[in-house]
């Protein structure tokens, strides 16, 4: 479970990073990112929304790895572009 509370929260401080070198898409987009995947995983936790639904618990966490997962493809293509 740490992986999807802690990693959600390095995005939002990432983004406060990006910020700070004024780089305000990768901010911006990274804020968001977080934001919607912790809020995705504490209101599962919280709320049981997936049960209500008839969805099974993994439900949540493939929405927050696909979040997860954009946001890394991302990052790695904008490095991959800074390198060439």
């Amino acid at each position: 479970m740490g992986y999807f509370v802690f990693f959600p929260l390095a995005f939002v401080l990432v983004g406060f990073a990006f910020l700070r070198m004024n780089l305000k898409v990768k901010a911006y987009v990274s804020i968001v990112a977080g934001t919607i995947a912790l809020t995705v995983i504490l209101s599962s936790l919280a709320t049981r929304w997936h049960k209500w639904l008839g969805l099974g618990f993994a439900v949540p966490e493939i929405i927050e790895a696909i979040i997860i997962a954009a946001w890394v493809i991302w990052m790695g293509a904008s490095l991959v572009r800074l390198k060439s």
